[in-house]
């Protein structure tokens, strides 16, 4: 064999034995790998064990944010809970950090992290309004409209094109005249009677149905003080007679109204204007008189009314006055001289007319009916942002 073989012969020896070596170390590498990947499975779980507990934490006690610490499978976790920025408007917010730690058989230390940010917000079940309040005007006792009244519907978008005014009385409808109309159905449990067809015309008919008709009776509750507190929570009492005058911002929102109770009678005169998301609930009697103009908060949101008047006793609207909002009274409800009412009125006595009043029915809030039908409150939790590391 020539020298030249012998060269290339040694040079394939050398570079066996080069790639065995090296071969030696790359599985030595795989295997060290694939064991500090399982032991960075070992302590992912543990993390996520911790983070587990920390959520349940969490929910059980919002407020508590103590350190969580633990094993899993023999595996150190510690959790972190601390209060962060929420990013959706209106909820709180807390950042849990879990990390699971295990130390390998080389001595190294390998760690697994979760950060996980948790959002709580509040809902509240909107139940709908009870059903003596969806009407213009529904009264307890007889009905009897005459003279120039005229109850119409008053909605800022496209729903009062479907809307109407109606009327309801427990007890008997009479109607004399000509002068009265009203843009909604009539309806009565007792008798009808008078010019019923030529008075109610309905808004919205597209079944063409009676626009006065003999119906069941739809109970109207009492007033009821102390349901009535345990049910909103009170924000303001006014001990004695309310007279109100000048300009009153009351504040309020749709999901947390204003509450003002008001053991004594609740006055308002001609230089009274009263805005606000606000819910009156008035022991005495209400008077509204001269020119003042309650309840026009010039609220854009839900197209219904966002101020509501409840009183014990009678309520009374007089000469120019323009209020907006729902309306019940527990006696009766009296209009003279030129009143309006953007709203609903309910009585569980008589509605009495004099001079020429006007409705214009405006669907109620149903975050103004929860002295009687209390909102349930639903705690809601989102996992708004989440990492593993």
């Amino acid at each position: 064999m020539g020298k030249a073989a012998l060269i290339l012969i040694a040079a394939f020896a050398v570079a066996g034995a080069y790639y065995s070596a090296g071969s030696k170390q790359n599985i030595q590498g795989t295997e060290e790998r694939v064991a500090e990947r399982q032991f960075y499975i070992l302590a992912q779980n543990a993390a996520r064990t911790g983070y587990d507990r920390a959520k349940q934490q969490l929910i059980e006690k919002w407020d508590q944010m103590s350190a969580v610490t633990g094993k899993q499978d023999g595996i150190d976790y510690k959790v972190v809970i601390a209060t962060a920025s929420p990013i959706t408007s209106g909820a709180t917010a807390r950042q849990i950090e879990a990390t699971g730690m295990v130390t390998n058989s080389q001595g190294k230390k390998i760690e697994a992290r979760i950060v996980a940010l948790v959002e709580r917000t509040m809902a509240v079940e909107e139940k709908p309004v009870p059903a003596f309040m969806q009407y213009g005007l529904f009264v307890e006792k007889d009905l009897n409209i005459n003279g120039n009244f005229l109850a119409t519907v008053f909605a800022q978008g496209d729903a009062g094109r479907v809307l109407n005014a109606n009327m309801h009385t427990n007890s008997s409808l009479s109607v004399k005249g000509n002068s009265a109309q009203v843009k909604g159905f009539g309806t009565y449990v007792g008798s009808g009677s008078g010019k019923l067809g030529n008075t109610f015309v309905p808004n919205y008919n597209p079944a063409h149905e009676p626009s006065t008709k003999k119906v069941s009776r739809i109970d109207i509750p009492a007033f009821d003080i102390t349901k009535f507190g345990a049910n909103t929570g009170i924000d303001l009492v006014k001990n004695g007679d309310y007279n109100m005058s000048g300009a009153l911002n009351l504040g309020g929102t749709r999901e947390d109204p204003y509450v003002i109770h008001v053991k004594g009678n609740l006055n308002g005169n001609g230089n009274t204007v009263v805005n606000g998301y606000v819910l009156f609930i008035v022991e005495g009697n209400i008077d509204f008189k001269g020119n003042a103009s309650v309840g026009n908060s010039g609220y854009t949101g839900a197209d219904e009314s966002s101020m509501a008047f409840y009183a014990k006793g009678n309520i009374d609207f007089g000469g120019n006055t323009v209020t907006y909002g729902q309306i019940y009274a527990d006696g009766d409800v009296r209009f003279h001289g030129t009143p309006r009412i953007f709203g609903s009125i309910t009585t569980r006595g008589e509605a009495k007319f004099s001079g020429t009043p006007d409705i214009y029915y405006r669907a109620a809030s149903p975050w103004l009916t929860q002295n009687w039908q209390p909102l349930k409150a639903q705690t809601i939790y989102r996992l708004a942002a989440y990492s593993e590391k």
